[in-house]
């Protein structure tokens, strides 16, 4: 699975939070909002479908606690549409960060096959190099191994930019879109705490009851308080993912010169020097 399936796959479930709202904005019965937009079959790969399963049963679960406290759904729908947007654009954005470098790095491990036909055509066996000489064994072994390494030193690099540590504000939003209508904040955690388990919602209630103490000293209101700390969360959340991106490109390239290129050396320059030499009688002229 590509990031760029991974990215339809968020545009699609931003997609079904947008549909959603609008449905539930017409007038349609929540129940048949639910049916025809998120019990449709989904139209992305069945991988992709996976990578987002997790925020999937997070606005399940937002839903179910949003319709028992009497909560508006729409506002939580409305901040993880947004939300869903930014991911899949970093995943195209990481896409496009290493595009250069995989391309980079096909082109640097054909370099050793097209070597070797080279010489072939040149009337040279270096196939024979790797496995009756000493050094053509070891530089069989050593460039297999770079190869591995960077490889996955490439893939730890991409899998280091993790959109998990971007916030949802689930519960937040919730809270907010509680209060609005009246509804008070220990009903909209008790139902959050229902439907999304008590450890989810333990990690914001602190950041909410500091915010609740903050907005009656000063009189403001907890709702526009909440959520605007919840908006600027997320969008800190997503300004670390899209600096970790820009710094892909630049990173990838280490691996492509501390490995790939070594590896190019050992599997294709020195078994045909290594053969020129044998050819030439310059080692028999040596001895």
């Amino acid at each position: 699975m590509t990031q760029s399936d991974r990215a339809s796959a968020w545009d699609a479930l931003a997609a079904e939070c947008e549909r959603a709202t609008a449905l539930m904005t017409a007038g349609l019965p929540t129940s048949m909002v639910w049916s025809t937009v998120f019990d449709a079959p989904h139209v992305t790969p069945s991988g992709a479908v996976s990578a987002v399963a997790a925020d999937r049963q997070l606005v399940a679960g937002a839903w179910a606690a949003s319709l028992e406290s009497g909560a508006p759904v729409s506002v939580t729908l409305l901040m993880l549409a947004q939300t869903y947007r930014a991911i899949a654009q970093i995943e195209r954005e990481v896409d496009a960060a290493t595009a250069g470098p995989r391309m980079a790095t096909r082109v640097m491990l054909t370099l050793p096959a097209i070597g070797v036909l080279l010489a072939g055509a040149l009337g040279m066996n270096v196939l024979t190099f790797f496995v009756s000489h000493a050094l053509g064994v070891a530089c069989l072994v050593s460039g297999v191994a770079l190869v591995s390494i960077g490889w996955w030193w490439s893939r730890r690099l991409v899998r280091h930019i993790s959109i998990r540590s971007v916030p949802r504000g689930v519960v937040a939003t919730v809270v907010v879109a509680g209060l609005r209508v009246g509804v008070a904040i220990t009903t909209s955690l008790d139902a959050l705490t229902q439907h999304l388990g008590a450890d989810h919602v333990a990690r914001e209630i602190d950041h909410i009851h500091r915010l609740q103490t903050f907005s009656s000293t000063w009189g403001m209101p907890l709702a526009d308080v909440l959520l605007a700390e919840t908006t600027q969360a997320r969008d800190a959340g997503i300004a670390r993912v899209r600096r970790d991106c820009a710094e892909l490109a630049e990173r990838l390239l280490i691996p492509l010169g501390a490995c790939v290129l070594p590896a190019f050396v050992v599997l294709s320059v020195v078994p045909i020097v290594v053969e020129l030499i044998s050819a030439s009688g310059i080692a028999r002229v040596v001895t």
